[in-house]
């Protein structure tokens, strides 16, 4: 074999691991249901509707990475991924759908690989600064 059939197989592999991987990262659905109530009022959704600083985003792209996020999301182009392209995501869902859908993946779309949140809620309110600002 030569390096690149090489490189390519570990790739394969590598991704293939990453999709057998996925459905078990973070929380299990046992006690999920196919219904979420999408609230407005969550200190979450205050914070951020209230306005945080640039470094609160900044720290966002921290847990963005720390969490895995990135394993699955792109930020910008138009590569195929996992999961969706994340540019224009506050064009897309409003502050309030957004943390729902972290916190409750599969509640929102039964099927989908995206683990539940596992953060606190000052992570939260940084990954989501963050991803308003892509």
């Amino acid at each position: 074999m030569n390096r690149f059939q090489i490189l390519t197989l570990v790739s394969c592999l590598s991704m293939a691991f990453l999709v057998l991987l996925l459905p078990s990262c973070g929380k299990t659905a046992d006690a999920e249901t196919p219904q979420v109530e999408v609230r407005r009022d969550t200190p979450v959704v205050k914070a951020l509707e209230a306005g945080v600083s640039e470094s609160i985003a900044d720290e966002g792209i921290d847990y963005f990475v720390l969490k895995g996020c990135n394993r699955c999301h792109k930020t910008k182009g138009k590569i195929k991924t996992i999961g969706p392209i994340l540019a224009g995501i506050k064009d897309r869902m409003d502050i309030p759908n957004l943390e729902t859908w972290i916190r409750y993946p599969r509640q929102m779309k039964p099927g989908t690989l995206m683990p539940r949140w596992d953060g606190d809620d000052q992570e939260l309110i940084a990954l989501i600064a963050y991803l308003r600002t892509l």
